[in-house]
């Protein structure tokens, strides 16, 4: 480590169920577990401990990342007084996004809830998925504006909008990029979605596909399914309040540059690479715009994000270091985020999972050993030549260990919703689905074949 020019020591904390918390230090730049241990809680009494095991095992490190933890925060202010102490981008601007958003999402979130709208709504594809699935030919129709005179398949179209319809709802409940609330939304999302489909669903409703009045029932019934729900003004006043909420912290996730919505790591983002200079100046700018506002005086939500902003500013922004290294010189970074320390206890998590079956790990966490997050180290080439020490691997040191096969996952039972046809799933994916199927009606129509 020395010879690299020193660590950047990263600090994480988890636990489940009433488990004792399992705080673990990692090095960003080898890449490896230095130490672990329970505690009790997150107090900094109990860390404090913890970090001069570390800081006598392996000195002062160059440099801290860590979340928003008053705990964590207090402890370093005591073991490294004078080591560069910085809050991870990520965890900082996810806390001024459940300040902006969580008050309105969790009244979404109820309000759905509350009517059931998920639970009728799968009643209805229950109902209408056999139909579905004995007129298939419908989805290439569709997928290629093709008409038909076929008066018993017509009298199915409005089966398979409904059916069609509902699966495009419960997309908006996919939405997002695997960072959780509140850079994805699902609730919300999922809410405008059935907004939508319930003006679709009464404009197709009005349109007769054939002779016999009674084909128009799925769409009618799903239609009134939504009745409560379009009728909570609760739930639209949250839907329209949550907006400005959105654009204020969409701009400083986007001025932070993290989190990239066009990212598919998720969770494993490091942000979009960019100087911390310009990020700092573009910060900045973005404070100054939130307090010029005719409306910052009365706002006490944006006044709480600029005083975190102002509170936690120094912690925010690392300039690179330079130091000695084995091969001279040598400018590092320190990383944004601490997500090298969140994957470590995912990885662990989804281990345990796979071995056990189980979801919750609170057992798991209270009976494991503490420094069993140091398996990881295994995955690190340097760190397995010191400790083959001469073995070619590792078998040769640990023979009599057996390699237990991974759990097969459990089989979705046969009633499940989610089985639907690969081509319509591909067509529920688009965006624009709703608009697309309420043209192809048209053109129906519009061909002469639909009865008015």
């Amino acid at each position: 480590m020395a010879l690299k020019g020193g660590y950047i020591l990263h600090l994480d904390a988890t636990y489940e169920d009433k488990s004792p918390l399992l705080m673990t230090g990692l090095d960003s730049i080898m890449k490896i577990v230095l130490g672990n241990c329970k505690l009790l809680s997150e107090k900094s009494d109990y860390i404090v401990p913890f970090l001069e095991d570390i800081k006598n095992l392996f000195g002062e490190p160059l440099v801290l990342v860590h979340d928003m933890s008053k705990g964590i925060i207090k402890a370093v202010g005591i073991v490294f007084l004078n080591t560069l102490d910085f809050i991870c981008h990520f965890h900082f601007l996810r806390y001024i996004g459940k300040y902006l958003l969580e008050s309105e999402y969790d009244n979404i979130r109820k309000r759905l809830t509350k009517h059931g709208v998920t639970g009728k709504l799968n009643y209805r594809l229950r109902k209408f998925k056999q139909t579905v699935d004995e007129n298939m030919q419908l989805i290439d129709m569709l997928n290629h504006r093709e008409s038909t005179s076929c008066g018993e398949l017509l009298c199915t179209v409005p089966v398979f909008a409904a059916y069609s319809l509902i699966i495009w709802a419960f997309e908006g409940k996919k939405q997002g990029n695997g960072y959780g609330f509140p850079f994805d939304r699902p609730h919300l999302d999922f809410a405008k979605r059935l907004k939508e489909i319930h003006a679709d669903l009464d404009q197709l409703r009005k349109i007769k596909l054939c002779k016999d009045y009674k084909s128009n029932k799925p769409l009618h019934k799903t239609f009134f399914d939504l009745s409560d729900v379009m009728n909570d003004k609760s739930l639209w006043k949250s839907v329209d309040r949550i907006e400005s909420g959105i654009e204020t912290f969409e701009k400083l996730r986007n001025t932070l540059r993290i989190a990239p919505k066009t990212s598919k790591r998720g969770l494993n983002s490091e942000g979009s690479v960019a100087s911390i200079w310009t990020i700092e100046k573009g910060v900045n700018k973005f404070r100054k715009e939130i307090v010029s506002t005719k409306e910052y005086s009365e706002n006490k939500q944006h006044q709480e994000m600029i005083e975190q902003l102002d509170r936690y500013w120094e912690k925010l922004f690392a300039d690179p270091i330079e130091v000695e290294t084995s091969d001279g010189k040598k400018i590092i970074q320190p990383q944004r985020t601490n997500n090298y320390a969140e994957q470590n206890f995912r990885d662990l998590k989804r281990g345990y999972r796979k071995k056990t079956g189980n979801g919750s790990l609170g057992k798991n966490l209270r009976t494991m050993l503490a420094n069993t997050p140091l398996v990881k180290n295994l995955q690190n080439p340097e760190y397995m030549k010191l400790l083959l020490n001469g073995k070619t691997s590792l078998e040769e040191l640990f023979a009599e260990i057996d390699v237990n096969e991974v759990r097969n996952e459990l089989a979705n039972s046969q009633g499940n919703i989610e089985k639907i046809p690969a081509k319509l799933k591909k067509l529920t994916k688009k965006a624009d689905y709703p608009k697309m199927l309420k043209n192809y009606y048209l053109e129906l129509k519009s061909n002469g074949i639909l009865w008015q």
